[in-house]
C-alpha cells in the first residue's frame, strides 16, 4: 500500500463485511477521493485518525475469518482515535475534535462492553441556512433528544432530530445574526449517573438553559465551546449500544487566525428560580423554569397539546423572541398553535386547573379587557403589559407567577432567603 508522505488524515470505512476502503488526506485536500464520503449507510462506520508528522503512526488491522473487522491505533495521545462515526462528517477531516472541548461522561456506568465508542455528529452550520433554534427533550433519564432548526431566505425551514422526543421540550430561538458564543455542559453534583444537559450563551449575551432548574450549589459544569476558539460547526455525542440519552458530548470548531487553542472553563450563568421548583412536586431532574416580559411584546402564540396549554411564544419589537413553558417546534406531536391578540390595555389571563394529587396545569390563556369579570370556576392569574412572567413546568404540572412575586417571597421565606439574591440579580 502506498501512503503519501504528506498525508495528515487517515479515513477508514468499515461495514458489515469489514474494512471497505481507506483514504488519505493531505492539508491541501478538502475531501477524500472515495465517492459518497458525506454519507454513512446503515451498519457502516467511519474511523478517522489524525497523523502527527513528528510521531510515527502505528495502526493494527485485526481480522476474523475473511475480513478486516477492527482497527487499533497505538497513538493513544491522538484524541478520538477510538471513535467510530455513525453519521456524516463534512468538517471533521479538516478540523479535528479536541479533548478540551469534550465532556467525557464516566463510562463505567455505561452498558457498552466494547472499548470503541460510536459517535454521531450534529451539524450546527449549513450552507445557505442559518441556525435559528434548538429544542432539547429532557426527562428523568436526562437529555434524550435534540432538535436543530434552520431557516433560509431562499429555502423552506428545516428541522433535524437526534435521539428521542420524550419528556419536556425546552425550546430556544435565536435572533437574526445571533450566534452561539459559549456552550456549556452541566450536571447535578449528586447524580450518580452524571446525566449532562446544556447551557447556551449567544453573541448577544443571552443565556438559555436546555435542562432542569438545579440549585447553583448542586451544579458542576464544563465548557465545550467558546467563540475564542473559532466558529462552532457541530456537536457530537456518544451513540454506543446501551446508551439511551446524551452522555459524552463535544464540539467541532473551525479555528480563526486569532483563535485560542483551548476552551476556557469560566462559569456560565445559572438558571434562576431553583428555590421554587419544589412547588411542582416533581423530581430534581423533572422541573424546569422559564421567564419572559410582557413589555414591548407585539405578538403572542399559545401551544396546546390535548387539554393543556403547554407553552407560549412571545415576539418583541426588533424580532426578538422568547418562549415560556414547553414549545413544540416541528415535533412529532401536532400541537394546536393559537394566536393571542394582546393589547397594551388588556389583561393576559392564565386559567389553571387542578390535576392529580397536588399538581395543577395550565388549561388556557386568553387576552381580555381589564373590566372583564373574573371567572371564579378556575384559578386565574392576571398579567398586564410590562409584567415579568415566570412559568415553572414539569411533564405534568405548571406554576405561574409574576417576577416581582419572587422578591416578596424572598423577604418572607426564611428557609431559602440565602439563595434568593442570585435570583433577584437576574431581573
Amino acid at each position: 500500500m502506498s501512503v503519501p508522505s504528506s498525508a495528515t488524515v487517515f479515513i477508514f470505512r468499515l461495514g458489515i463485511y469489514g474494512l471497505r476502503n481507506i483514504d488519505f488526506l493531505t492539508e491541501t485536500q478538502t475531501k477524500p477521493a472515495s465517492k459518497g464520503y458525506l454519507t454513512v449507510k446503515d451498519n457502516e462506520f467511519v474511523n478517522i485518525i489524525y497523523h502527527q508528522p513528528t510521531t510515527p503512526l502505528h495502526v493494527d488491522l485485526e481480522w476474523d475469518a475473511l475480513k478486516i473487522s477492527r482497527l487499533n491505533c497505538h497513538t493513544e495521545s491522538n484524541f478520538g482515535h477510538d471513535f467510530l462515526w455513525v453519521s456524516p462528517l463534512q468538517w471533521a477531516q479538516l478540523y479535528p475534535p479536541s479533548a478540551d472541548s469534550f465532556y467525557n461522561w464516566p463510562r463505567h456506568y455505561d452498558f457498552t462492553r466494547h472499548s470503541q465508542r460510536f459517535m454521531a455528529y450534529i451539524p450546527l452550520h449549513k450552507d445557505r441556512f442559518s441556525l435559528y433554534g434548538l429544542t432539547a427533550f429532557c426527562s428523568n433519564m436526562g437529555l434524550v433528544g435534540l432538535g436543530t432548526h434552520f431557516c433560509s431566505r431562499s429555502h423552506s425551514p428545516k428541522t433535524y432530530w437526534y435521539g428521542e422526543q420524550k419528556g419536556c421540550p425546552v425550546h430556544v430561538q435565536l435572533e437574526n445574526s445571533e450566534t452561539l458564543s459559549l456552550l456549556t455542559v452541566f450536571w447535578h453534583r449528586d447524580d450518580h449517573l452524571a446525566k449532562p444537559y446544556l447551557i447556551v450563551t449567544t453573541s448577544k449575551q443571552r443565556t438559555f438553559t436546555l435542562g432542569p432548574c438545579f440549585a447553583p450549589p448542586k451544579i458542576d459544569t464544563k465548557n465545550v465551546f467558546s467563540e475564542s476558539g473559532g466558529d462552532i460547526l457541530g456537536l457530537y455525542y456518544d451513540k454506543s449500544l446501551g446508551i439511551t440519552s446524551f452522555t459524552s458530548m463535544g464540539t467541532v470548531c473551525r479555528p480563526r487566525e486569532s483563535s485560542s487553542s483551548r476552551t476556557p472553563n469560566h462559569s456560565a450563568p445559572i438558571t434562576r428560580h431553583s428555590d421554587m421548583i419544589y412547588l411542582l412536586h416533581t423530581s430534581p431532574f423533572g422541573g424546569f423554569a422559564s421567564q419572559a416580559s410582557l413589555k414591548n411584546v407585539i405578538s403572542l402564540k399559545a401551544c396546546y397539546v390535548g387539554s393543556r396549554c403547554k407553552g407560549m411564544l412571545l415576539v418583541y419589537k426588533g424580532d426578538t423572541t422568547c418562549t415560556l413553558g414547553q414549545w413544540y417546534e416541528n415535533t412529532q406531536a401536532q400541537p394546536d398553535v393559537q394566536e393571542i391578540y394582546f393589547q397594551h390595555d388588556n389583561v393576559l389571563r392564565f386559567h389553571l386547573m387542578q390535576g392529580k394529587g397536588n399538581k395543577q396545569f395550565l388549561a388556557r390563556v386568553e387576552s381580555l379587557p381589564k373590566v372583564f369579570p373574573l371567572d371564579t370556576s378556575d384559578k386565574c392569574i392576571d398579567m398586564v403589559y410590562g409584567d415579568d412572567i415566570v412559568w415553572l413546568f414539569s411533564e405534568y404540572s405548571d406554576i405561574i407567577f409574576r417576577g416581582s412575586e419572587v422578591i416578596s417571597t424572598c423577604n418572607t421565606d426564611r428557609r431559602s432567603s440565602s439563595a434568593f439574591p442570585m435570583v433577584i440579580s437576574g431581573f
